[in-house]
Order: structure tokens, then sequence, then C-alpha cells
């Protein structure tokens, strides 16, 4: 058989039928794709044209009882004896084809003696010879006539539809009939799941497995794109839970799992409408909707856990969140809008109803977003420069760039602030069990605003040398001393006022210095400025209790050196001022001398969060020494 040639295939033909045939359902245009591909004349099989015959036989008998007239369906009795033919003949009536047009002669004639073709003749080989490939060629042709002529009919297909699903107690042979007689393509189960309303449906559309194929995502690897299609059916299970609820849900869990997003959403919006107990049932499949490929919608999950979370279901509501937070830092699939939304929206309720299982997953993501940038925990004290990137901490403030670890802590920082105000005790150790930075600012916070509830805490860090050193927390240091400065007792205040009188570690300072200016050494004068500054701003925090000592050093500290960088003035890291740019070096070398000397009179100070520059006095004697 291999190397015969029966002239060229019609695949424009073949093409059109193959497409109109997928509305009918996958059954038919698979059939028939396997019929074009054994009809491909270089398979070597000997059986071929039984093969196909039979396929023919098949598509044949599933088509005609889609196009079966009404009348003729609902009459099994009519044409005894000639019952195919009779079908046929109907069909054609009804699509208007007439008895001479070359498509109904042949499908006529074929309705008498199709099924003698699928069958083997005594032990004879069927193989495809040329007689054979033309009747197939006739029977294409029937196949893109008759199809052609259905589009033009396919609103009498809606009518009838439209009457089905009008039926209040179906049984099973109505499911039969939408089953066999209406194409399965997709408009057909988005007119006919769209008009249904009636709850009686539901369990005979289940056993007849209705709900047991959602369909997957479509990909195109040529244009590298992938679509999601609609899952009428899920739509009809969302109309249904006001009227079923335990029915929906039952159906709803054992729905296949599948990548599709579209799909996986409509079952959490099935979940968001069912009582909270029925949609705790669904959370695992929502949990892995969630960790699926694809992810759409993922605020009306972070709902779902509302949803169960307000009505005790605790660990479900959890487990929702913990898959959304993890999906904040994989590959993207929520990106950094929607985790604010989420957090923003829904972080209120979530710290109301979960309390200290929530924190602890925030602070979890938290320190899980802030290993994902490569910085070490176990360095530099669990530096993370989060002075930087959230440089103040107050509620009502945000971060300087809205990223998962700026999100994430302003999500700790709330979560922690509505739960201290019950139980500080509670939220302190969850914050201390963690290393980075950015956990200890918040600590401070939180006893700064709540620490009347753990007096013994607030001294401890108050009078902490390391504490009151860090230049990284020393604004949250400086606020909290300063809150519970009037609380404080006349041993504890002088035990902090000791480590200010001592100073700071200027060995240290100068050492920093010569690594970042090649070696050179600070003067002297400047040591002490800095050593001065360092501690005016710590006698700052403490102004309204200071001793009489304390309080006229701190005196001459502020002739010296001017205020220290006020407490309620939000620091701008980034902030430009024209008096910066007016001082810069390149505009003072333009100056004369007397245009430095009046520059320097009228320069008034930028507070920033480093502190305040006092003075262009660096770039001025530079110029001076110059000329």
């Amino acid at each position: 058989m291999s190397g015969q040639h029966f002239g060229p295939v019609d695949l424009d033909r073949q093409q059109r039928i193959l497409s109109c045939l997928r509305r009918f359902g996958p059954g038919l245009a698979g059939w028939y794709a396997d019929i074009c591909a054994l009809l491909d004349e270089n398979l070597p099989l000997r059986s071929t044209g039984m093969l196909v015959s039979h396929l023919f036989r098949e598509l044949e008998n599933a088509l005609r009882e889609v196009l079966l007239p009404d009348a003729i369906r609902n009459d099994p009795t009519a044409g005894a004896g000639q019952r195919h033919v009779f079908e046929v003949q109907g069909v054609l009536d009804w699509l208007g084809i007439p008895a001479d047009n070359p498509a109904a002669i042949v499908w006529l004639a074929e309705a008498r003696k199709l099924h003698t073709y699928a069958h083997r003749v005594r032990m004879e080989q069927t193989p495809m010879d040329a007689a054979v490939r033309m009747r197939l060629a006739d029977l294409e042709n029937v196949l893109d006539v008759v199809l052609d002529r259905f589009e033009t009919r396919y609103v009498t297909v809606l009518q009838r539809l439209e009457t089905l699903a009008a039926v209040r107690n179906p049984g099973k042979a109505h499911v039969k009939l939408l089953l066999g007689a209406f194409p399965q393509d997709y408009l057909t189960q988005e007119r006919f799941f769209g008009l249904l309303d009636a709850p009686q449906w539901l369990p005979h559309l289940h056993e007849h497995g209705f709900f047991s194929t959602p369909p997957a995502p479509e990909s195109d690897d040529e244009e590298r794109t992938v679509a999601f299609p609609a899952w009428p059916a899920s739509t009809y299970l969302m109309r249904m839970t006001s009227v079923a609820p335990a029915r929906v849900a039952a159906i709803a869990e054992e729905i296949p799992s599948t990548d599709n997003p579209r799909v996986n959403l409509d079952l959490a919006e099935v979940a968001l409408l069912l009582p909270p107990a029925d949609a705790a049932r669904l959370v695992p499949r929502a949990v892995e909707a969630i960790g699926g490929p694809y992810l759409i919608a993922p605020d009306r999950y972070a709902q779902l856990a509302v949803h169960c979370a307000q009505a005790g279901h605790i660990e479900q509501a959890l487990a929702v969140m913990a898959a959304l937070l993890q999906a904040a830092q994989d590959d993207g699939r929520i990106d950094d809008y929607d985790l604010q939304e989420i957090l923003r929206t829904h972080n209120a309720a979530l710290a109301h109803h979960l309390g200290a299982a929530w924190l602890e997953a925030l602070a979890g993501s938290l320190a899980s977003a802030l290993l994902a940038t490569g910085m070490d925990p176990d360095r530099a004290n669990g530096e993370d420069l989060s002075s930087v990137w959230y440089p103040v901490l107050d509620p009502g403030h945000g971060g300087m760039r809205s990223d998962d670890r700026a999100l994430l802590t302003e999500a700790v920082r709330d979560t922690a602030d509505h739960l201290a105000a019950t139980d500080i005790h509670v939220v302190l150790p969850i914050l201390e069990s963690q290393p980075w930075l950015v956990f200890r600012r918040l600590r401070l916070l939180i006893l700064q605003r709540h620490g009347a509830n753990a007096p013994a805490v607030v001294e401890s860090i108050v009078t902490d040398r390391d504490q009151i050193a860090a230049a990284s927390s020393h604004r949250e240091w400086a606020l909290l001393a300063r809150a519970h400065a009037s609380s404080l007792s006349s041993p504890v205040l002088e035990q902090v006022l000791a480590v200010i009188d001592a100073g700071p570690d200027t060995e240290r300072f100068v050492q920093r210095f010569r690594s970042t200016s090649g070696g050179a050494e600070p003067p002297e004068q400047y040591v002490e400025q800095w050593a001065g500054a360092w501690r005016r701003d710590r006698y700052a925090a403490l102004a309204d209790v200071l001793p009489e000592q304390q309080l006229r050093h701190y005196q001459e500290l502020l002739e010296k050196l001017g205020p220290a960088p006020s407490l309620d003035t939000i620091p701008q890291p980034l902030a430009w001022s024209e008096s910066e740019e007016q001082g810069s070096p390149e505009n003072l070398a333009a100056m004369t001398a007397t245009e430095l000397i009046s520059h320097a009179r009228q320069f008034q100070p930028t507070p920033t969060r480093f502190g305040t520059r006092t003075c262009p006095a660096d770039h001025v004697t530079t110029l001076a020494t110059g000329r």
C-alpha cells in the first residue's frame, strides 16, 4: 500500500470539518482527526479501510443524534424497518438539503450500508484502495455540506436547549438528551448552564460527570501564550450555593485539580458564598490552587481566609494566608501591588481573628523576604538596612519602597500594635525570636506605645548599653526613652545617664573613619564634635527629667552644636534642599571670599535622619586653604 498515490487531500476541507466538529465535543473531533491520520497514504497498515469505515460509522451516528429533529426523536417507532434512512431524511429535510443534492444522495445511500463497511469480510484484509478512498471522499463532502448548513440552523439548537433547561424536575432521560442530542461545545454549555436555575439538576449532572472535567490551560508554543478557558459548569455551581449549599460543597470537593486559574477562582467564589463550615472544606483545594503555576485575583483567596477566620476556622484561614505569603515570594506569582492590596485590605481582620498565630506567620514571611536578599542574619548583628528602606516605623508611615520587605514590615507593625493593646507579653517574644534589626526596631516601637504594661522590659532596654549606642535604631530608642522618661525610677535614670555621660566608643569611630578615607586620621576636633553630638541626641530624649548636672552639659552642647534632630520631624533620607545645592563644592568654588563669608553666615541646617548639617565648614575650609 505504501507508495500508492490517489490524488491530493483537500486539506482546507478537512480543516473546515474539524473546526465544525469541535463544537460537538472532543469525541467527534477526535474521531475525525484519526480518520485524517489514517488517510495518510504513508501509514503501512493492512486494515485501514475497515478502521476508517468504523470511525466514520461512529461519527455519523453521533452527528445524526445531535441533528435529529425533535418530532422524529420523540417518536422512536416511526420509520420501522428503515429507521436509519428515516432519520437521515428527517435531518436533510430539517437542514433544507434537497434530495437531488449530491451530499443527500450519498448520505441516504450510505445509511443503507455504512455498517457493512465497518465489519470484516471473511478473513480478508481491507486495505485503503482507490475505491475506498473515493467513497471516503464522498463522505467527507457530506460532512462538509451538512455541517455548513447546520451553522445556519444553530439557533434552533439553542431554542431546544432553552426548553430543556426549563425542566424543573429532570430525570436521567433529560441528562441523556443533553449528552447525546446537543453539541458539546463551549457555546452550548454556556447557554445551558447560564439558563439553568433549578438545583434539582445537580445530582443528575454530577452523576453523569458534568463536574468532573474542568478545562485545562491552552498553551500555544509558537505564540508563547497561555489561554485559560472559562467553565460554564462552575458558574452554575456558584448560583446554586444559595439554595443547595451542602450539595454544592460536596460536588466542589470532588472536582479534580486543575491548573486553570479561572476555574480555581470560580471555586474560591463558590467557597465565599457557602456557609463558613462548608467553605472550610474547600480550603485544601484553594491552597493547592494558590500553589499552582497560574494565579489570578489572589485577593479573593485572602477574603476566603477572612471568611473562615470570622467563624473560628483558624487552621484553614492560616493555611490560605500561608500559601498566599509563600506565593508572594515564589517567582512573583503575587506581585507587590497584589500583596499590598491583600495586606492593607485584610490585615486588620486577620489580626483580630487569628491573633498571635497571624503575627508569627507575618514575622516568618518577613524573615524569609530578608533572607532572600542575600543578607546573613548571623553577621553584623542582623543588619538588614531597614533604616534605609523603612526609616520611619511610626504608624501611618510606609517604607521608602513598596516591596515585600516594606509591606510585610508594615503588616507586622500593625498586627503587633493591635495585639499589644491587649497583651504586649504575647507580642514581644515573637519579635524577639527574629535576629534581624527591623524586628528590634519594631520591638522598641511597640514598647514605646504599650510599654506601660511591661515596665520591667522598658527599663531593661532603656538602660542597655548596646541599645543606647546603636545608631541604626537610635530614633526608636530615643522615642521609647522620651515616652517613658517620667516613669523611670531614680536608680534606672542614673544608670542610663551614666552610659550617656561616658560617651560613645570614639576608637571605633576613628577606625571606621580610617577605613572609609584611605587610612587618613580624622581631625581631633571632628571626633570631639561627633562625640558631643552623640551625647546631645541622647540627652535630648530625656530632656524633661535631666538632673542639674546633665541639664547644664546638655545646654552647653546645644550652644556649641545646635539643636538635636527633632524626633517629631519625619526624617527624609533622600531629601534635597536648595541650601544644599547652593553649598555644593562646585558652587562654593565659584564664589569670591566675600560671598563665601556671606554664605556661611546665612547657611541654614538641613535636618535628615543622619543628623543636622550645622555648617558648610568642610567645603569652606578646603577652599580657604587652597586660596
